[in-house]
């Protein structure tokens, strides 16, 4: 059905108990809340506002008669009266209507007041929120900002570090004896591999805490030239023992590499693990510089941080 005032379709609303015609709560004036606490009583008797402005046969006022003694003239006072009875139960109707709808407005407004103060309360700790998030960004701002600094000034300090191993070899592998003269090691190693080493080339030689059994053995060369000379030889001879440099029944292979860093190393493993997945057929360091080339065809790649893993492709 349709609301007579407004044409929009309702399934729910108010009837008048006049034109019996149907309408909206919003044109009917009365809130859905007010209408279902009238009763069923009020509610059969209640009108729309344009019944209860235009007077009606039973309700509308009587003209004025003329006194009579005709016994009619007493029923038409108390018809008169019952239209009065009736006149005033509505004006009841209409008086409890606007009590309740006093009483809706008077919940409406403190339901307003409580959620203004709450909409305040709100609005306050957002702001304060909104500044805490203002300083959070600021000191996230500080932090990466120092975090590059560390970073910048942690790889400057590892590129120090490899540059004074330059001059560096790193021997793995050479069984530890209680007595032992280094130098007499390494020109062993030196013959064994057709590199003739000379005392007077190495700067100092020394053996190295390591994780393994034996301790590597550190050189250090008077200069990087003849160290990256030593480095080239040894892989000439790639089966080097133990017994190759004077050690009696001992078979461990001795290997012989550039000087890294322990970041270097763990760099060097992760390149070579990738490279070895990828079918990369070259790895190795050279100048304390990690190289990579998948093929004779290829270009060569120098792995220098963490990032440059993603060359190799």
């Amino acid at each position: 059905m349709n609301c007579l005032m407004c044409d929009s379709p309702t399934n729910d609303g108010v009837q008048c108990s006049v034109c019996k015609h149907h309408l909206c709560f919003s044109c009917g004036g009365i809130s859905e809340a007010g209408y279902r606490k009238l009763g069923s009583d009020r509610r059969a008797s209640w009108k729309c506002p344009q019944c209860k402005l235009t007077p009606t046969a039973a309700t509308s006022p009587k003209k004025p008669t003329t006194p009579t003694t005709d016994p009619a003239s007493i029923e038409l006072v108390l018809t008169e009266l019952r239209d009065m009875k009736r006149q005033i139960a509505n004006l009841c109707t209409v008086v409890d209507e606007f009590k309740e709808l006093k009483k809706e407005i008077s919940e409406l407004k403190a339901s307003c007041e409580y959620s203004s103060a709450k909409l305040d309360d709100y609005d306050e700790k957002f702001s304060s929120m909104d500044r805490r998030i203002g300083e959070i960004s600021s000191l996230q701002d500080i932090v990466t900002s120092i975090q590059n600094t560390t970073t910048g000034r942690k790889a400057n300090v590892e590129k120090m570090e490899q540059w004074t191993r330059l001059s560096n070899v790193e021997i793995r592998g050479v069984p530890l004896k209680k007595i032992e003269n280094l130098f007499t090691i390494a020109e062993n190693i030196g013959k064994s591999t057709g590199y003739q080493i000379l005392r007077s080339q190495i700067n100092y030689i020394s053996r190295v805490p390591t994780y393994s059994k034996n301790k590597n053995i550190i050189i250090s060369f008077i200069n990087r030239y003849v160290k990256e000379e030593f480095i080239a030889a040894a892989p000439a001879f790639k089966e080097l023992k133990a017994s190759d440099i004077g050690f009696s029944n001992d078979t461990p292979r001795i290997f012989v590499n550039d000087h890294l860093t322990p970041t270097s190393k763990i760099l060097l493993s992760k390149a070579k693990q990738k490279a070895n997945d990828l079918g990369y057929c070259y790895k190795w360091v050279k100048y304390g510089k990690i190289h990579i080339r998948k093929n004779d065809t290829s270009p060569v790649v120098i792995i220098s941080k963490d990032s440059d893993l993603s060359k190799i492709i």
